[in-house]
């Protein structure tokens, strides 16, 4: 299991620049659990955001049919944690992926990677549409002002009573709560313009896309 370093904010946070009015609460949490596995390779060495996949063909039904998009949440690695997590669901439109993919993001620091721990994720709220990018330095303002708004939205409630999720700390498993991807509107929060940024210690990157 990977050490941590705690951080007051996450170290990879930035500038808000997506429109976030289509934000809304899931009815009910998306909870997955699977084995953390290699992915593509451009989470750290592309974007600077590695990512922890999940080999989606082995989840079942209720991920293949969850709405493509970027939502946030909580996880759990190996029984550690909560952290606070934003995840990427779909064909990453920038890279024209040819097969569905799920990219959660822990919005924490570790030391190590972790590819073959535990990952269970308990997925609270939609953000936005995936989307297309004229660049790469677009595509990761993006994903920094996603990290942004999910670190300040898994502050306030509902979300945050979930980081206590008894899923999070169950026995290991690759099976899938029945969940719904259409859900109630709820009014989007608004974070901060930039996010605090904590030092980052990790001597090696974490399981990336």
């Amino acid at each position: 299991m990977a050490s941590t370093t705690p951080a007051a904010a996450p170290a990879n946070g930035g500038p808000i620049v997506e429109d976030y009015s289509g934000l809304r609460v899931l009815d009910e949490p998306f909870r997955v659990s699977g084995e953390v596995v290699k992915g593509f390779g451009r989470g750290s060495k592309e974007l600077g955001i590695p990512t922890a996949n999940l080999p989606i063909e082995s989840l079942g039904a209720a991920v293949d049919s969850l709405e493509s998009g970027v939502y946030f949440g909580w996880a759990a690695l190996s029984g550690k944690g909560p952290f606070k997590m934003v995840m990427s669901v779909g064909w990453n439109p920038y890279y024209k992926n040819s097969k569905k993919t799920i990219e959660p993001h822990l919005l924490h620091t570790f030391e190590e990677d972790f590819y073959g721990e535990d990952l269970r994720l308990v997925v609270t709220g939609y953000m936005r549409p995936e989307k297309d990018y004229a660049g790469l330095d677009e595509l990761i303002a993006a994903i920094r002002g996603d990290v942004t708004f999910a670190w300040e939205s898994l502050d306030k409630a509902p979300h945050a009573a979930l980081a206590a999720d008894p899923f999070l700390s169950a026995a290991a498993s690759a099976t899938t709560a029945p969940a719904s991807a259409t859900t109630a509107p709820a009014s989007a929060t608004t974070a901060p313009a930039s996010a605090t940024t904590a030092p980052a210690s990790a001597e090696a990157p974490p399981a990336d896309a």
